[in-house]
């Protein structure tokens, strides 16, 4: 997950606030999405779904203090296999094992041809 922060000097949109659970790495890193950059802060925090049942999970989370070609977006939710030395679970494996969803599938839309 990369997260727009209160510590981003130059990001839009609605700013991830630091929860009680937020540990930082202190490890500088940097990712690359096509033409999009984020600079900033591994890190990871418990993220909790409710729906009927409370399903709550640690994941790592790249904390941006730069960014570019995020324009209208506050982060993403990636599907790789960890950030951070790959010390975190994978999402949609651990919504499943949860209970949370039926099936472990993730799906997207693309919304344009850009």
């Amino acid at each position: 997950m990369v997260i727009s922060s209160k510590n981003c000097k130059n990001c839009n949109g609605i700013l991830y606030e630091v929860s009680k659970t937020f540990t930082t790495h202190e490890v500088f890193g940097e990712l690359f999405y096509g033409t999009a950059y984020a600079r900033g802060t591994f890190a990871e925090d418990q993220v909790c779904l409710s729906t009927g049942i409370e399903v709550c999970t640690r994941i790592d989370l790249l904390e941006m203090t730069y960014q570019k070609g995020f324009d209208k977006i506050s982060g993403i939710v990636g599907m790789s296999t960890g950030l951070y030395k790959n010390s975190a679970p994978l999402l949609v494996k651990e919504l499943y094992e949860e209970g949370a969803i039926s099936e472990p599938i993730f799906g997207f839309y693309l919304g344009g041809t850009d």
